[in-house]
Order: C-alpha cells, then structure tokens, then sequence
C-alpha cells in the first residue's frame, strides 16, 4: 500500500514508477483543485496517472471556474474521462435499498456525517464546505 501526497511530489511520475511505468487502470479525483502557477491541478494529475485505456474519474462538486488542461495525445491511447454526480445513483432503486439496509442496521448513516449544526449556523457550515473542512454537514432544527 501507499500513499502520494501530491502537494509534495509529481502524482504521474510516483503512480509510474509504482506501476513499472504503466499508470493505474482508475484514477479518482475527490479534491477537484485546480492547478496553480503552471502546475498541473488535481483532475490533470488523476488523468496523467492512467494507462492507455484507463479510466479518470471527477467526483463530487469542483469549483465552478475550474479547467482543466488534457494532452490530447493520451486520449488517443483511448483513456476515459468521467465524472459522478451525487454518486452517480439511481434514487428509485438505491434509495429505497438504503433505507432497508439502515432500518436492517446494516448502513451506520452517522459515519458518513462530519459536521452537524443549528439553523443559525448555516452561513459557518457552507463556509466550511467552500474551504474543504468539511464533507458531508446535517443541518437539525
């Protein structure tokens, strides 16, 4: 197992030498940043670090004025850029399978929460969101 910290290293470089300079079949992007100074953002790193026919995936919600740059050579190799909305579900179909795996105590749903806070603290929760503190905020009232 390891663990690359890309704010410190070349993402695609480190994946290649892991790989014996094949990249890895998926590549998931979770930060969404976008790159700075020249340097490649987060959703290029994911892409440069796929084989040819691999596949990059964009999850979650990235910052509305993001690019993002993507040699056109590699999609020639046939590598697959994508991304998932929400989780990419079907609501008449997962949902209810989730709700039957909670009322079973089979789904801990408070595990998947990380802030939770009053009505009044909505305009702090959205804050914390924007900055990345935060993922997944329940508001109770």
């Amino acid at each position: 197992d390891h663990v690359i910290n890309s704010r410190e290293t070349d993402l695609a470089e480190d994946v290649a030498e892991l790989s014996g300079g094949r990249g890895v079949d998926v590549s998931i992007d979770c930060v969404g940043n976008a790159g700075t100074d020249g340097a490649p953002g987060t959703l290029e790193q994911c892409v440069a670090s796929i084989h040819g026919g691999g596949t990059a995936v964009a999850v979650g919600i990235m910052h509305i004025a993001n690019t993002a740059t993507i040699d056109v050579l590699g999609l020639l190799t046939e590598k697959t850029i994508t991304g998932s909305w929400a989780g990419s579900i079907s609501p008449h179909k997962d949902l209810p399978y989730w709700v039957d795996m909670y009322a079973a105590g089979r789904l801990d749903i408070g595990a998947l929460v990380d802030r939770t806070g009053a009505l009044d603290e909505v305009e702090t929760m959205l804050n914390e969101l924007d900055q990345g503190l935060v993922t997944k905020a329940v508001i109770r009232y």
